[in-house]
């Protein structure tokens, strides 16, 4: 009896040790993750204006929502102070990478006073007063944004308003490209006395 009981407890063992050896020499299945092929970065999109708007208020760019409520802004003029507002529009389009640390800045003339009123309300317009630099702290442009205006409130004291010039100097917008990792910088040209006589 007792070597019956070996022979079994041998059979056992040798034939799961065969069940074993055979399970390991069977192919096996590996789960490998499929390599995703590798996307290039694309080129940043990001487009830059500025306009200036004052009296009839009269833009064919800036959407038709944004203009109505910047024109809001804008004082009638009145002959007899001889003083006129002028909102400085600033125009950004994205339709590339995100866009970081994003900030648009400029130089006033002497002619143009900073009213500090601007659009949107609470928008992160900052001027000081000795460079005359005024600086808008955009943050972060995302993806696919849709023509956004940023505007601030200048008077323009008209016995002051050279006949050639500018009005508005160069503005200068600058950020980071999420995608390629470089930084931008895209700048507009002045807009001349013309612009407003």
């Amino acid at each position: 009896m007792k070597n019956i009981i070996i022979v079994i407890v041998v059979l056992i063992l040798v034939g799961g040790g065969i069940l074993v050896w055979q399970n390991l020499g069977q192919p096996q299945e590996v789960l490998v993750p499929e390599e995703k092929p590798e996307q290039e970065a694309k080129e940043t999109e990001v487009s830059f204006s500025q306009d200036v708007l004052y009296g009839v208020c009269g833009s064919q760019v800036i959407p038709e929502k944004m203009r109505e409520e910047i024109c809001q802004m804008i004082e009638p003029y009145d002959p007899l102070v001889q003083e006129i507002d002028l909102m400085v529009v600033w125009l950004i389009e994205n339709q590339g990478n995100i866009v970081e640390d994003v900030k648009i800045t400029t130089e006033l003339p002497d002619w143009l006073q900073y009213s500090g009123e601007t659009f949107p309300s609470g928008a992160g317009f900052n001027f000081d007063n000795e460079s005359r630099i005024v600086t808008l702290e955009v943050g972060n442009i995302p993806l696919n944004l849709q023509l956004t205006a940023f505007a601030f409130k200048t008077k323009l004291e008209l016995e002051d308003q050279p006949m050639v010039g500018d009005i508005l100097f160069n503005s200068v917008l600058t950020g980071k490209d999420t995608g390629t990792g470089e930084k931008i910088s895209v700048e507009v040209l002045a807009i001349p006395t013309t612009r407003v006589q």
